[in-house]
């Protein structure tokens, strides 16, 4: 199962426009069962 590390959110306000910008940043982790589907797979 792949895991997710290192998760972080960073909020931006725009209190003008009253918009909110968002970024997510993460590091996933697959299993090399995972990966080989990944590679091996038709529907690309």
């Amino acid at each position: 199962m792949a895991t997710i590390t290192n998760a972080s959110l960073s909020l931006a306000h725009d209190t003008t426009k009253r918009t909110v910008n968002s970024v997510v940043r993460c590091t996933v982790n697959f299993t090399a069962l995972e990966l080989c589907q990944m590679k091996t797979w038709q529907g690309r």
